[in-house]
């Protein structure tokens, strides 16, 4: 596995990271995890015909569906688009075709048996999100923020010759 560190970033090389079997039918590669807040960033594949058992997210979880898609009781994501759980969304996640999907997660999931009055996941469509310019040559969605805990996710668009000025971050930023 190759890691490049510094004070300003650290860089995983996703192509050396092997994949782990997690259940049958999933399997993912562990990509970052900050122990304090219980984070962490995983790419998995999910086989056709997959059906993963109702859960309940302890914390929450945001999904970049890189290509084919996922459901559960609340929707589909498709190739391009996100989801996201909820803290205590209880569901299932299946796949007609196979996914392969990029997930920041808080927290853990535990087995569930009932859905009733918990919160419901949600379906990001990027493409019917507005581009906002945010500075010259640099134009963003904005996808979800939680703004208790200073948390967004948002697609950037830099334009041939743009850059951003040496900042600071407060807390981490994953790129992918």
């Amino acid at each position: 596995m190759t890691i490049t560190k510094s004070q300003l970033s650290e860089i995983i090389s996703v192509s050396d990271l092997g994949w782990q079997e997690q259940e049958s039918g999933l399997t993912v590669k562990n990509l970052w995890t900050d122990p304090e807040t219980t984070r962490r960033a995983v790419m998995a594949r999910i086989a056709p015909g997959t059906h993963l058992p109702r859960h309940r997210h302890v914390g929450d979880e945001l999904v970049f569906v890189i290509e084919g898609a996922i459901s559960d009781e609340f929707g589909t994501v498709t190739g391009g688009n996100m989801g996201y759980r909820p803290k205590g969304c209880v569901h299932t996640v299946a796949s007609t075709n196979g996914a392969t999907v990029l997930a920041v997660i808080t927290g853990g999931v535990e087995p569930a048996s009932q859905t009733g009055g918990t919160p419901p996941s949600r379906v990001f469509t990027l493409s019917e999100l507005p581009w906002v310019e945010t500075r010259p040559g640099v134009r963003q969605k904005r996808i979800w923020e939680d703004t208790t805990n200073e948390r967004r996710a948002l697609l950037a668009r830099f334009e041939p010759g743009a850059t951003l000025a040496r900042h600071r971050h407060v807390g981490d930023e994953l790129i992918s």
